[in-house]
């Protein structure tokens, strides 16, 4: 199962793309995308999130657009599809006819359109969102009257409301949470088999630091930029390996304001797997404990 996934995902990502891109996400070419370097998110000036009247309403206005789209069955392919076909691909290769989900941070339910819009097998898929309120009140909204055969939408208002899931996914969230660490150790406590974490900076040749994302105007938000041996050795001690890492082409992203020793071009994804220990095994690490 593992072999699989990983051949499939190495051939996922295009050796070329059409660079047209959004600019409410990333801006254009010649705006700098990241602002200054900080040991922590209290050392950042003044910031401000996505929670706010201008990203709601862009939140809203592309929800109604992709469910229109969806109803005609009108499918659309940008600079992004290399990072939103990976959940879909990972849903369709899990050998199970039920799966349960956990998007955290997943807005509206943006994503829950796009998996589903591509996913081709009759899986049944308990599909839970969490995010801030205001935003999981317009996807609640919008998807009031909205069906799929096999997957229904449910947002959630903590985690607390599931006891666990197949799949955590973190589609470019979890670099903006101040203590990621307590987030993902809630996360793990969920006991997912995979957690899927996509879109976010990644550094291997210096330590972790924030920084202030700075094209999403009006918004700037303070991030984390992840050193990965941090962060891969961290689930590996809350025992999830890592089976799959790629990286994002984002030629449009403009970070010549950053030294060469912190610089990162471009954005990565990484997919770890539960370790399954069986009995023998628990039974032989616990004696050697003692």
């Amino acid at each position: 199962m593992i072999t699989k996934i990983k051949f499939i995902l190495k051939l996922l990502i295009p050796p070329f793309i059409v660079i047209s891109y959004k600019k409410y996400r990333w801006g254009s070419s010649n705006q700098k995308t990241f602002r200054g370097v900080y040991k922590n998110f209290e050392e950042v000036p003044i910031t401000s999130n996505y929670n706010n009247k201008i990203s709601q309403n862009e939140i809203h206005n592309n929800l109604v657009q992709l469910i229109a789209d969806h109803k005609r069955n009108i499918y659309h392919v940008n600079e992004r599809s290399q990072i939103t076909n990976l959940l879909p691909l990972l849903l369709s290769l899990l050998d199970k006819e039920k799966i349960s989900l956990l998007d955290f941070g997943g807005g509206a339910g943006e994503t829950y359109i796009d998996y589903i819009n591509k996913l081709r097998t009759k899986k049944i898929i308990d599909y839970y969102l969490y995010d801030f309120e205001e935003t999981t009140q317009i996807g609640k909204r919008l998807f009031l009257d909205f069906h799929h055969e096999y997957s229904n939408i449910k947002f959630i208002n903590a985690v607390s409301e599931i006891k666990s899931c197949d799949i955590v996914y973190l589609g470019s969230s979890l670099q903006y949470f101040p203590d990621y660490k307590s987030i993902l150790l809630t996360l793990v406590s969920k006991n997912p088999r995979y957690i899927l974490i996509t879109d976010n900076f990644i550094t291997k040749n210096h330590k972790a630091y924030v920084t202030v994302q700075v094209n999403m105007s009006p918004q700037n938000m303070a991030c984390w930029i992840f050193n990965f041996d941090e962060i891969v050795s961290f689930l590996s001690k809350n025992n999830y390996g890592l089976i799959y890492s790629s990286s994002n082409f984002q030629p449009f992203l403009n970070l010549e304001n950053f030294p060469d020793d912190i610089l990162v071009k471009d954005s990565s994804n990484l997919l770890f797997e539960k370790n399954i220990i069986s009995n023998s095994e628990k039974i032989r690490t616990e004696s050697a404990r003692g």
